[in-house]
């Protein structure tokens, strides 16, 4: 949603509407200068974006264009930067910062977007910054200085910012799909025999959710080979529910004054940049508690059946209110209880072989589950 705040989409309206406002208030000056800070700095970030070829992040190995600058940050900078100094120079004394807030935030939004989907190096992004805010400098101090007409300036501010408001809130959730969809790629899935992964391979997996936090992220103490489907027919016929994760709607809810065990939702939580493939839960008898298991797909393909692998954790959930402000489940620390309702599922279906190990060097218990062989 704030990757859009640089595309042309967004940019194109409100560069449109505050060119015709110029034009029909007969400001000639600040029309031409505004022109043509969008169209050189287009020109600049093209021109520069052919010459220069610098290799894509990988996770924008499929979009289209080219990396370096970042077009989305250097329009965006361009755009949002100029208008700014059309405004600033008609305000008085300390007010004349506000405009520069606004339009830094904005352009800061964009900036983080494009680094937070994999679009663009971080240098492809401090690189569009820097030319944007190194043309609309000199372009703005040309500006001054030939500029002769004031102007008021709450109506081209309500004009631009209206029609910057509208085209998101149109364009944004439209796009949302398929920006997503770019920068998401391809999981590869490297073979391994099935005897291997079931004797040692295993071992080749992460024993934790984030690398970072150590000992207090999540055991991913779970790892199944196989089809979701039959996982999920065992676990159902044991009392487990596929959960649908809960989005917006689930997040706001969290903060809803009747917020209960029963209307919570439990919300995404990503690993390696992707959300659950299977979130499936089963509530304890008070309603008050979950045992949740959480599947993310594993880089590898087991041979010779080519059974997708999955990791994933298995825990337990409270139902926790704080201070009648917000509510959520918590992630309880591995005591085995999940670990054991899960293992009892299976054993009771009679479809899946299981078997648990230890990791010594992680202190872990891990679940290994797949299709059953057939005698």
């Amino acid at each position: 949603m704030l990757s859009v705040l640089g595309d042309w989409p967004v940019l194109g309206p409100a560069f449109f509407a505050v060119t015709v406002w110029l034009l029909w208030r007969r400001r000639t000056t600040a029309a031409a200068h505004w022109v043509g800070a969008a169209v050189t700095g287009l020109a600049l970030v093209t021109s520069l974006g052919w010459l220069l070829e610098m290799p894509r992040p990988p996770e924008a190995l499929l979009a289209p264009g080219f990396s370096f600058p970042s077009v989305p940050v250097t329009m965006a900078t361009v755009v949002y930067g100029f208008f700014a100094v059309l405004v600033a120079r008609e305000l008085p004394g300390r007010r004349r910062g506000w405009p520069y807030v606004v339009a830094g935030m904005l352009i800061a939004c964009v900036a983080f977007s494009r680094l937070y989907l994999g679009a663009h190096w971080f240098t492809d992004v401090l690189a569009g910054l820097m030319l944007g805010l190194a043309w609309i400098t000199g372009l703005g101090i040309a500006y001054r200085r030939r500029v002769v007409r004031s102007f008021w300036v709450r109506p081209v501010s309500l004009v631009f910012f209206l029609c910057v408001g509208l085209s998101a809130a149109w364009f944004g959730p439209r796009q949302a799909s398929f920006v997503l969809a770019q920068f998401d790629p391809p999981l590869v899935r490297e073979p391994m025999d099935m005897p291997l992964w079931w004797s040692e391979g295993w071992q080749a997996l992460p024993e934790r959710r984030n690398r970072i936090s150590g000992a207090r992220s999540w055991p991913m103490n779970v790892e199944y080979g196989g089809e979701l489907q039959r996982l999920v027919a065992t676990l159902e016929a044991q009392g487990w529910q596929r959960l649908e994760a809960g989005g917006w709607e689930g997040l706001l809810r969290t903060m809803a004054n009747d917020a209960a065990p029963d209307n919570l939702p439990v919300l995404p939580i990503a690993y390696e940049g992707r959300a659950e493939a299977l979130l499936m839960a089963r509530a304890d008898a008070g309603g008050e508690a979950l045992s949740v298991l959480r599947l993310w797909p594993a880089p590898y393909v087991l041979m010779p059946q080519r059974r997708p692998l999955w990791v994933g954790t298995v825990q337990t959930l409270h139902f926790n209110a704080r201070l009648d402000l917000v509510s959520f489940w918590e992630a309880q620390p591995d005591d085995g209880l999940a670990r054991g309702e899960l293992l009892d599922s299976v054993s009771r279906g009679g479809l899946l072989e299981h078997a648990q190990v230890f990791r010594p060097e992680s202190m872990l218990n891990v679940i290994r589950l797949r299709e059953a062989t057939p005698r």
